[in-house]
């Protein structure tokens, strides 16, 4: 028998288990793809972006040897004109917002600021005068368009296709006279005796007067292109209202039936001189041939 001051031991006894509750299944983390940084490597199976260093994916390991190069993307440029620049502070100063010593702050006020505050407000009124003015003022909608159309016939021109006025002139043998050179049609050709160091010369008239870009030269006769001497070496002149030479070329011709193009950029011309230098020697004649001389114009 158990001392009195000592609790009495008792047996144990059996807690019947209770019902089984259902596990609530594990919840995945969805991983989160972040935009990629510009310059970044994207990968093309998980789509995130890795160091242009590295080889395979940081998340996947797919392999990144085809992977695209992530690009900047471009803001509209209302957007880059007042955009923001942070501040950067240099090594050991404080920010402007932290200075305790009456140099900075944002309640500061900064010349800077105000300098680049006015400047874009005159940009936007820059802006709006313009479109307001192309719209409603005549004067200054075709004084735009001219210097529009100005920089486009520098940049991109529209070449077409100009013809000289009135009659050509310079030797010929009967039935190929020096019009047919500029009468815009390839079965007939101008014809000039050659032999003995002779150099003929055509010329040609423009009205008004035109500016030239190319010119365009279809050596030989039609349809037997070996059976005339063809122009070797030819000098070309275009003259002003004045009689002024604005431009001239000594022009190197293939031995070919096909148009050959130069470029001339001629302001103004109204008379058009070809002389022929030196020709390509045939066994048929001495008289050289020229199919068509033909010019182009910027618009």
């Amino acid at each position: 028998m158990a001392p009195p001051d000592q609790p009495v031991s008792r047996q144990p006894t059996a807690v019947r288990p209770g019902p089984e509750r259902a596990r609530q299944a594990a919840r995945q983390a969805q991983a989160e793809t972040p935009p990629p940084n510009p310059g970044d490597l994207v990968c093309g199976n998980c789509g995130i972006g890795n160091e242009p260093t590295r080889k395979f994916c940081r998340r996947c390991g797919q392999s990144l040897a085809e992977a695209v190069v992530a690009v900047a993307r471009k803001l509209p440029w209302y957007r880059r004109i007042f955009r923001r620049r942070r501040a950067v502070a240099a090594a050991g100063e404080r920010p402007k917002s932290m200075r305790t010593d009456g140099r900075g702050g944002r309640s500061g006020f900064s010349v800077g600021s105000l300098i680049g505050s006015v400047a874009k407000v005159l940009v936007v009124a820059a802006l709006v005068g313009a479109v307001v003015g192309f719209a409603v003022v005549p004067s200054w909608r075709d004084g735009v368009n001219s210097i529009v159309s100005s920089i486009r016939k520098v940049v991109a021109p529209t070449l077409v296709s100009v013809r000289t006025a009135g009659k050509a002139t310079g030797p010929d043998v009967k039935g190929h006279p020096a019009q047919d050179a500029f009468d815009g049609f390839s079965n007939k050709y101008w014809a000039a005796p050659a032999a003995n160091g002779a150099t003929p010369t055509i010329s040609a008239g423009f009205s008004p007067a035109t500016d030239v870009a190319k010119i365009l030269v279809t050596p030989g006769a039609v349809p037997d292109f070996q059976g005339s001497p063809r122009p070797r070496t030819i000098s070309v002149e275009f003259l002003d209202a004045t009689g002024a030479v604005v431009a001239a070329k000594d022009l190197e011709l293939k031995d070919a039936k096909d148009p050959q193009s130069f470029d001339v950029s001629a302001k103004g011309v109204t008379t058009f001189r070809l002389t022929v230098k030196s020709v390509y020697a045939s066994s048929g004649g001495t008289n050289v041939a020229i199919t068509e001389v033909e010019f182009l114009a910027a618009q």
